[in-house]
């Protein structure tokens, strides 16, 4: 664990209000260590106005070789991408290479009617009713088979007259900023964006990183490996990712973008603008509006709040820019975990809410080899014993003394034991437990291997705090049935 606060020297320069912002970030601090200590993995930045930020790294970028998190290594950032993809479109508007109203059919020729018409605006906007994304994040996807998929998916609506979240219209997105400008989107972004913002650490293949430096993404108790690794091209990941995701960062360059974004040192007001408007709302059901690459939102406070967030199943990030307070607020993880997406929303609530007792969000995780030594690891070898005896009487007997009362009134005794006999049993029967995922102490996770087949069944148990961490829910699969 390190935390400190940026900066060439230890010492801090006071503010009239600093003691008080002291009491502020000794809460968050405290918090962050239990967060810590609770199993995050990763280094956050709290900055309050032009304060030196707090810097907090817990865990590892890589736990094989016991190098750790700060706020130099490098970190995928997901989603955080499209906010330098839009910043470049607007730095090209600048430019007069292009205008945001500008149609695909501008720069793509032979395109469908409906697909031609699709303007700049309504891809940086979900608002071009092209789906989601066009494929697999990681399928080898080259430039022209991008324009290829995109001349037979179908739209799920005319452009401009609803919300749709789209990666695939910010890969598009990074096919015409190099159609402009005639440059690859990795080089343009370096010279038009990261260079004048001081950002060395930020990119896809450019940057010269040291291994070291770059950390592993880790899942399921599996070390995903560096983002690199992961069936990328030779000029960096293929274009099903590319421009909507997938960069690789630090957390001290993504502070000195907010600051060039603040300074507006990069792009001119009116381009700021655009990159903050309130254009659309985001999909029913939920609140604030998109910008360009970033989301807009008005907080409790009636403050405006920029925002982002990032997550490809290892790696999460959070950029919260309250600008209006001026509190920033970054969160890179490298290590997925239950309940870190409410860290950087802990953080404002300890900053914005007087009196606030921050509660711990994550959910520790412990990776084992074997059951633990506890009431969740002996409920689990109890019913790994009676599965195997397939005795009905020792099965029913279990049932009434380790399964709460939620899984006994929800179905007969007879429908939960035909479960356990008839189901569940023939599947582990014979197999050699190989790992256990404890989360929380209330989700186990076991994975057996099965000699006769070859198989891997994977059982995961659901229990009950409130009633002696009793049994009230479980399943199995031939895969793991849920992220841990």
């Amino acid at each position: 664990m390190v935390i400190s606060f940026s900066g060439q020297s230890c010492k801090r320069v006071l503010h009239s209000n600093d003691s008080y912002q002291d009491s502020l970030l000794r809460i968050v601090r405290q918090y962050l260590d239990w967060e810590g200590e609770n199993g995050f993995s990763g280094t956050i930045m709290v900055q309050l106005r032009d304060q030196q930020p707090l810097v907090a790294s817990y865990g590892f970028a890589s736990e094989d070789q016991g190098i750790e998190n700060g706020p130099d290594v490098v970190y995928d950032i997901g989603s955080l991408t499209k906010q330098f993809t839009g910043a470049a479109i607007l730095k090209l508007e600048m430019m007069q290479l292009l205008s945001v109203n500008d149609s695909l059919g501008v720069f793509f020729k032979d395109l469908q009617p409906d697909k031609g018409r699709i303007t700049l605006h309504q891809l940086l906007t979900h608002s071009s009713g092209l789906p989601y994304r066009s494929g697999r994040s990681h399928e080898a996807v080259t430039r022209e088979q991008l324009l290829e998929k995109l001349s037979q998916v179908k739209l799920a609506f005319m452009p401009g007259d609803s919300v749709l979240f789209s990666d695939f219209g910010y890969n598009l997105l990074g096919l015409v900023i190099e159609r402009v400008s005639g440059a690859s989107y990795e080089s343009f972004l370096k010279k038009h964006l990261f260079d004048p913002a001081g950002m060395k650490q930020t990119g896809y293949i450019i940057p010269a990183w040291s291994k070291m430096k770059v950390s592993h993404g880790y899942r399921n108790c599996k070390d995903w490996g560096r983002p690199m690794e992961l069936n990328w091209s030779e000029d960096g990941p293929h274009w099903n990712l590319k421009a909507s995701g997938g960069l690789l960062s630090t957390a001290n360059d993504l502070m000195l973008w907010h600051q060039a974004l603040s300074e507006e040192s990069i792009l001119d007001r009116a381009s700021l603008e655009k990159l903050y408007g309130k254009h659309v709302r985001q999909e029913t059901g939920r609140w604030g509006h998109y910008g360009y690459g970033w989301k807009v939102f008005t907080s409790s406070r009636k403050t405006t709040v920029y925002a982002h967030d990032g997550f490809n199943g290892r790696y999460f990030a959070d950029f919260l820019r309250y600008v209006d307070d001026g509190v920033t607020i970054l969160v890179l993880s490298n290590k997925y975990r239950f309940g870190n997406p409410s860290i950087s929303f802990e953080i404002a609530s300890c900053l914005f809410t007087p009196g606030h007792r921050p509660v711990v969000q994550g959910k520790l995780t412990l990776c084992l080899d074997s059951l633990p030594d506890n009431r969740p690891g002996q409920i689990a070898a109890e019913m790994i014993r009676v599965l195997e005896t397939s005795s009905e009487s020792e099965v029913r007997f279990f049932m009434h003394q380790y399964v709460a009362s939620h899984l006994m009134n929800k179905y007969p005794e007879q429908r939960l034991l035909d479960f356990l006999m008839v189901e569940m049993a023939p599947m582990i029967k014979g197999g050699s437990l190989q790992s256990v995922t404890l989360t929380d102490f209330r989700l186990i996770d076991l994975e057996f291997f099965i000699p006769h087949n070859g198989k891997r069944v994977f059982v995961n148990l659901i229990l009950d705090e409130h009633e002696d961490y009793k049994i009230r829910g479980m399943g199995y699969d031939d895969e793991r049935p849920r992220p841990q």
